[in-house]
């Protein structure tokens, strides 16, 4: 009988590893997605910056 609840605890403890693992793993990509989105957010910002800065000097160029 105690062989069968101490292997009963390692499952319940191989199951809590697993699903730590499991977690740690979903926040890792969570992370990951984060940065990239944010990554991308920088350079679409930079980008329509520089193009909205491009376009007032053409147009503050031009002949009146």
């Amino acid at each position: 009988m105690l062989y069968f609840r101490a292997s009963e605890d390692d499952y319940c403890l191989k199951q809590t590893q697993s699903l730590y693992a499991y977690i740690y793993s979903l926040l890792s990509e969570a992370l990951a997605l984060t940065t990239k989105l944010i990554f991308a957010f920088t350079v679409f910002t930079t980008i329509l910056v520089n193009g909205i800065e491009h376009l007032a000097t053409i147009l503050l160029h031009l002949p009146t």
